[in-house]
């Protein structure tokens, strides 16, 4: 318990990008350790402390400072912006909430942003299909600061590349990659669809209406979710499950060549699950 509550924390911290991270979990891994010491049990440790994400953003608002990209220096601030479109070849991507109503884009690397009306573009210099040789060896990295807007819609395509989305209100949101891990944490949507060829798929407290993962060889790990209807299809990577309530709240799914069963006819939450050779795993907090 202990151990997952400080991998959580670095998390938050290190995709925030939040100075003195290193310094921040050295004081609370040394508190707790002076806790356990003193005979409290690692619930009651974890019970009185801030969740993750409420300490993110406590240090946020005491103004702890997010790390400047230092190499490359560039950050610019877009207004009125309700749609963003993302196509790049290698790229690491972070997504966060943006403290005012703009929405703010600090990168590295090649590329092209155009505002169209309410639309935001961002590309790379070189068109997909015509990319030099040494281009494919360079990557593009990117940090955008997302405003709260129910309306906003968000459609992100890499070949290669980490996409995580922290603390987000989104629309509709469509995300794919070929080779690249998806992490979402503490974010809400109308609709979420996630593909990947070879990534990992690491979602935990989202709230969507629907939500449709697709993977090939990559795991899907999904922790407390709140959707109405949950489609996950695998062909070879495992799909791990920890659901909210109870039993009977769920009609779950399994189709697979292996097996293939329908449990729990009338529960209010409905999960389709199909899997190739990958097992499927689900428990209910």
């Amino acid at each position: 318990m202990i151990e997952d509550y400080l991998n959580e924390v670095r998390y938050l911290l290190n995709v925030n990008h939040i100075e003195d991270t290193k310094a921040i979990m050295e004081y609370l891994e040394e508190m707790i350790f002076d806790r356990r010491e003193n005979g409290e049990s690692e619930e009651e440790i974890v019970n009185s402390l801030e969740t993750p994400q409420e300490m993110l953003n406590t240090l946020l608002k005491e103004g702890m400072k997010i790390k400047e990209n230092k190499d490359a220096g560039n950050r610019q601030s877009f207004a009125d912006v309700s749609v963003l479109n993302i196509e790049l070849t290698s790229s690491d991507i972070v997504f966060n909430v943006s403290e005012d109503e703009n929405l703010y884009v600090q990168w590295e690397g090649d590329i092209v942003i155009k505002q169209k009306g309410e639309t935001l573009e961002i590309h790379e210099t070189y068109q997909r299909n015509n990319i030099p040789l040494f281009r494919i060896f360079r990557s593009s990295d990117l940090c955008i600061f997302v405003p709260r807007n129910k309306d906003f819609q968000l459609d992100v395509s890499v070949l290669s590349g980490d996409i995580s989305l922290c603390d987000l209100v989104i629309d509709h949101c469509r995300i794919s990659s070929t080779s690249g891990d998806i992490t979402i944490r503490s974010s809400c949507f109308s609709s979420l669809r996630l593909h990947a060829t070879s990534g990992d798929f690491d979602l935990k407290d989202i709230e969507c209406e629907q939500l449709q993962v697709d993977a090939t060889s990559g795991d899907i790990d999904l922790i407390h979710p709140h959707a109405e209807s949950m489609t996950l299809n695998s062909v070879s990577g495992d799909i791990d499950l920890c659901l909210n309530g109870k039993r009977e709240d769920y009609s779950i799914s399994v189709n697979g060549p292996m097996k293939s069963f329908h449990d729990i006819v009338d529960g209010k939450y409905e999960i389709n699950i199909s899997t190739i050779s990958g097992d499927v795993n689900y428990s209910f907090d």
